[in-house]
């Protein structure tokens, strides 16, 4: 077993030129502020400080520099960040997403695409883009209000799948740039937290939560959702998985 981060869950983490960053996250009832970097084959801790500790900020990378926004500790936070490899800095650039926890978030060419969360109780239905400079919120139609859905880059767009609003989700939807769309096919059982990067022109999701946890692999092609009777890590939820 390759030696890095501590146990935890509810991490940050994006790609990042070739390489892999990890952020906090929560173990027990605290959590971590330390920056991790994932090379391809070993973990390395960054001496890079800068945001406090947090579990289930939304994060991207676009532009060689990661953007990292919300999340919370003892308290939900609204405050941006971005890392260059090197050293986090705050951002201030008005106008910016409302304090948020356990948003989806998806990097693409030129923006990386938020939408939902929460912050003590009701899930958002509102959709954030990071131009790499600052934040703005398009006028779209937006899918559902939901926090713990999972994104990924697809084609020239995102799909975003599940979540929980008062019940757990198991619907897909794909930002094309104009707006969100749901897309009419079955799929994965509903869940939230479920780790989804892509791999080689489809879309990976593993494991998450309804009540209990699941521990399977699903892949998307464009058109429809295939269930890989492989065997994988044990099951779980809250992890994370990039590309």
């Amino acid at each position: 077993m390759v030696a890095g981060p501590s146990a935890r869950c509810c991490t940050q983490m994006a790609a990042l030129g070739g390489k892999v960053v990890l952020f906090g996250g929560m173990i027990g009832t605290t959590y971590p502020q330390d920056t991790w970097i994932w090379d391809g084959s070993s973990w390395s801790q960054s001496a890079a400080t800068g945001p406090a500790g947090r579990k289930g900020a939304a994060m991207g990378a676009l532009d060689g520099t990661i953007v990292m926004f919300g999340g919370a500790n003892s308290a939900v936070l609204a405050d941006t960040w971005t890392f260059d490899g090197t050293s986090w800095t705050q951002s201030t650039a008005s106008p910016m997403p409302t304090l948020r926890q356990g948003a989806a978030a998806a990097s693409q060419t030129t923006r990386v695409v938020v939408f939902g969360g929460y912050d003590t109780a009701t899930p958002d239905a509102d959709t954030w883009l990071w131009s790499g400079t600052g934040w703005s919120q398009p006028t779209v139609t937006e899918a559902s209000a939901r926090k713990g859905a999972t994104a990924a880059p697809f084609g020239a767009g995102v799909l975003m799948f599940g979540g929980w609003n008062t019940t757990y989700l198991g619907d897909t939807w794909l930002w094309s740039g104009a707006g969100w769309a749901m897309a009419s096919t079955a799929g994965p059982g509903a869940r939230e937290y479920a780790a989804m990067a892509t791999l080689g022109g489809e879309v990976v999701l593993f494991g998450g939560f309804n009540g209990s946890y699941f521990g399977d692999t699903w892949t998307w092609n464009g058109s429809m959702w295939m269930q890989q009777n492989i065997a994988g890590p044990s099951a779980r939820t809250a992890s994370m998985a990039t590309y």
